[in-house]
This record gives C-alpha cells, structure tokens and sequence, in this order.
C-alpha cells in the first residue's frame, strides 16, 4: 500500500494539460464559431440592404445601390481590415453579379446596377499565422450572394 501513495497525483499530473488543452480548445472553438455566426449575419443584411436599393440615379449620377456597394467596399480598402478580438484581420468586399449568356455563370460586373442580377457579401479573416494540426485555421471566410430585387 505504501508504495501508491502518490499515484493520484502523478496520473492528475499527467492528465491535466491533456485535459486543459482541450477544454481551451473548445472554448476558443466556440468563440470562432460565434465570431463567424456573427459575420454571416452581417454578411446576409448587408447583401439584403443592397438588394433592396433603389437603382435610380440620384442627384450626382449614381444609384442608391451603386453608393452602397462603393461605401461598403471603401470602409474595408480604406481602414485595412479591422482587428477582430486581437486574432483576425477581417476584409469585407461587395460585388454585383451578372449571369453570362455564354457560360450561364455569375461573373461581377463594374458596368451598371440595373444590369447585375444578385450582390455577392463575403468577410474574409486572416490571422497571418500558421498553427500546427490547422487549428485554428489561418484564413476563412463568411460569404452571402442574394439576387437583386
């Protein structure tokens, strides 16, 4: 009996960082997942508010929709990302699309609103490093498409 004395504590000593590593990583899992819910969300109203908007030409030549696309893709080129809880850089970019004749595929389109026919919403996030085992990953992206109205 003597010689078991310290066994619980040396199998404890040997299972806990086990058992923390795992235990942080599904916190820090759940927080990237609520991160990316998050974005999506973002994602599928931005693509709803420019689905939405009007595409006659206001004052200065440019439609309701036009501006919005043009602000939204200003906000991320100008600020360079935004810092997301010190971890990822996040990108947001916003295209119109419209179907070729010829390929029957969505291509973006710069030439007029009227002509696209769905808005394409994606967030992309970069933390610039590499982990071991891919987790977590160092690149992905939310992304929403939604045809104009």
């Amino acid at each position: 009996m003597k010689r078991q004395r310290g066994q619980s504590a040396l199998e404890f000593a040997l299972m806990s960082p086990l058992i923390l590593l795992i235990v942080f990583g599904a916190i820090y899992g759940g927080i990237m997942f609520l991160q990316f819910m998050n974005y999506s969300n973002e994602a599928r109203t931005i693509a709803r508010e420019i689905a939405v908007a009007s595409t006659t030409p206001g004052i200065d030549g440019k439609s309701e929709r036009t501006k919005k696309v043009e602000r939204y893709n200003g906000v991320a080129a100008n600020s360079e990302g935004e810092i997301l809880g010190g971890i990822y850089k996040v990108t947001l970019t916003t295209t119109l699309l419209k179907k070729d004749e010829t390929t029957e595929e969505l291509v973006p389109t710069t030439s007029n609103d009227t002509e696209a026919d769905e808005v394409g919403v994606r967030f992309e996030f970069d933390h610039g490093h590499d982990f071991p085992f891919g987790f977590p990953p160092r690149t992905f992206a939310a992304s929403y498409r939604m045809q104009l109205e």
